[in-house]
């Protein structure tokens, strides 16, 4: 998102404004001057689709996000076949509704797939659409001249080769490709054949999907109420688009006087009546929604938070190839964190045993029930993630992974800097340290660098100076059996936070810091993130189900079949 504003705002509308004489950005045009023939505003989703257009995107699954939606302005715009970063599958989704009418007749193959050639030429005949699923970072030979339109045109018709036949072309024949893979590399001919648009989804825009979730979990009423204005507002925009063809439509083929023509002046007034009705509903639902939006933003931390764990979840793969996770995965484990922490109603059953619906009491919180709502909902979500991440990690990483999600929600919530964060994970190396002085008696000669680089951070300026001359206390403490407990010398004892040790035991006493982790840990998120109950089968086999399966990794040693 952020390469396609600069892109476009920065680099093209800029060059543009100045192309056609605007006057720079901040200085005001001079008197009589022309102004450019083009919006002071650029936005290149208005010129490549309409308001309708992206209401029935929105219907078909494509989330709303302002990424999603330049995403699918691209592919429906494109002329080359695009090719779709998609490993959330957010992207095909969408691609199964917006095709799945009867008339494209959809097909959804791989690569490899035995009747693979014979659905792509029926569908290259007929016009139908094709998605080729799951691609890796090559593709067949025998594709390229589809993907490239290497049509042959005899007559007025277009063939083009696919293996050893020629095949028509039909025009309303679409291609799709897709790929799960997150970061693909593909060779420059296919960059150049096809349109690479990527669905990845962004941390702020799986924060707005997110919110939508949880206010349909906590707030039913506003979440349904809202989805029927949006159906309502997209009906209207639909509606709109329809009576403007219509008059078009009408006017183009009116013969003679159009003033004498009674059925279309009662069509063109009955199209206005409409019209008129539609503005004024979509400003009574514009208003609705504008104080629903209040509403569901007061829940905008908890969407924040949860859209920081699954890209942490994400980046895990980091660290081992096994650590792989889905976003529909995460969206199970999310509704799980919301639902331990909400009173469940009691479920009363009719003569039948069948279970009497009751329309659910709407519980209405002020501002500071609000607050504290949202704090048990992080606080949940939060660890039913960690406790489902930690259940298939080995044992190795468990620490880092820890460490992980307490620093991330530090910095997400502004209690940690990045740069503090980088100096832990990192140790950073000062390239000339100078002078060790008397502490070369003591400590070794590759830390001195690194007490060095810490000085970069204010509370340990003067760092070095202090251990020069309190080298004794400060060798005291470097011996000491337990460094992360000691006292230190000097004013760094008050000056210093309990984050701030953690860096300066990296730096001196690397071989304390995993004790310290796991105290620091323990005082900030809690025993449970440090300490893990032994694992319960019972309690996992509450949250599978029939689509949910249980995989086993065995080492030597190990029989889950009496858990099982």
């Amino acid at each position: 998102k952020s390469f396609r504003d600069v892109l476009m705002q920065e680099k093209f509308f800029t060059h543009l404004w100045k192309a056609f004489g605007g006057a720079p950005a901040g200085t005001p045009p001079a008197e009589g001057a022309e102004q450019p023939p083009m919006s002071a505003e650029f936005n290149p989703v208005q010129v490549l689709a309409s308001d309708a257009e992206i209401a029935i995107w929105n219907q078909d699954t494509l989330p709303a996000d302002p990424v999603s939606t330049e995403n699918g302005s691209i592919l429906s715009n494109t002329s080359r076949w695009p090719l779709i970063i998609d490993p959330q599958l957010q992207g095909i989704s969408w691609l199964r509704h917006k095709e799945g009418a009867a008339a494209r007749n959809l097909q959804i193959v791989r690569l490899g797939q035995k009747d693979m050639m014979r659905k792509l030429e029926r569908a290259l005949e007929s016009g139908h659409t094709i998605i080729i699923e799951n691609l890796g970072e090559s593709l067949d030979a025998v594709l390229s001249p589809v993907i490239q339109r290497a049509t042959i045109k005899r007559g007025r018709t277009l063939y083009v080769k696919v293996g050893d036949s020629e095949v028509e072309f039909h025009p309303n024949f679409r291609l799709y490709l897709q790929t799960k893979l997150s970061n693909p590399h593909y060779p420059p001919e296919i960059q150049a054949e096809t349109t690479l648009i990527n669905f990845t989804v962004t941390q702020a825009g799986l924060a707005d999907q997110l919110l939508t979730l949880v206010v349909g979990k906590e707030r039913a009423d506003l979440a349904e109420l809202n989805d029927t204005l949006i159906k309502q507002q997209t009906g209207f925009k639909i509606k709109m688009s329809e009576l403007e063809d219509s008059i078009l439509t009408r006017l183009a083929n009116a013969s003679g006087d159009i003033t004498e023509d009674v059925e279309l002046i009662e069509g063109l007034e009955e199209t206005k009546r409409i019209s008129t009705d539609i503005t004024k509903k979509s400003a009574v639902a514009k208003e609705t929604q504008a104080s629903i939006r209040i509403t569901s933003q007061k829940y905008a931390s908890v969407a924040d938070r949860s859209s920081m764990l699954f890209f942490l979840m994400s980046d895990l793969a980091k660290i081992h190839s096994y650590y792989v996770y889905s976003l529909a995965a995460f969206t199970k484990v999310f509704y799980r964190g919301i639902d331990l922490v909400t009173e469940q109603p009691e479920v009363e059953l009719d003569e039948d045993g069948e279970p009497i619906e009751e329309e659910k009491e709407v519980v209405e919180l002020n501002d500071d029930e609000l607050a504290a709502r949202c704090i048990v909902l992080k606080e949940s979500i939060t660890l039913t993630t960690f406790n489902y991440i930690r259940r298939g990690l080995f044992e190795k990483d468990k620490l880092t992974v820890a460490t992980l999600v307490t620093t991330r929600i530090a910095v997400n919530d502004e209690l940690l800097q990045q740069e503090e964060v980088l100096y832990l994970f990192l140790g950073k190396i000062a390239p000339d340290p100078g002078n060790m002085g008397p502490l070369h008696e003591w400590m070794p000669e590759a830390i001195w660098p690194k007490v060095k680089a810490l000085e970069g951070l204010k509370r340990f300026n003067g760092l070095g100076d202090a251990m020069h001359s309190d080298s004794d206390d400060w060798l005291a403490w470097f011996d000491g059996a337990a460094p992360e407990l000691a006292k230190l010398p000097g004013d760094f004892q008050k000056s210093l936070t309990p984050f701030d040790r953690l860096i300066l035991l990296r730096a001196l006493r690397p071989d304390r810091l995993s004790n310290a982790l796991s105290t620091y840990i323990g005082n900030v998120m809690g025993k449970d993130y440090v300490f893990q109950q032994p694992f319960d089968m019972a309690s996992t086999f509450d949250e599978t189900s029939s689509q949910t399966p249980v995989f086993f990794v065995l080492f030597p040693g190990v029989d889950p079949t009496p858990w099982v």
